[in-house]
């Protein structure tokens, strides 16, 4: 992702996307 990008979102799109990626993640992770 590019940095400069995700430095312009704002601190509450930020949490719902880091929420997301957290998610998938884990999801990620169970499957391994």
């Amino acid at each position: 992702m590019n940095l400069g990008i995700w430095l312009a979102l704002d601190v509450k799109t930020r949490e719902i996307v880091g929420v997301y990626i957290g998610a998938q993640d884990e999801a990620a992770a169970r499957q391994l």
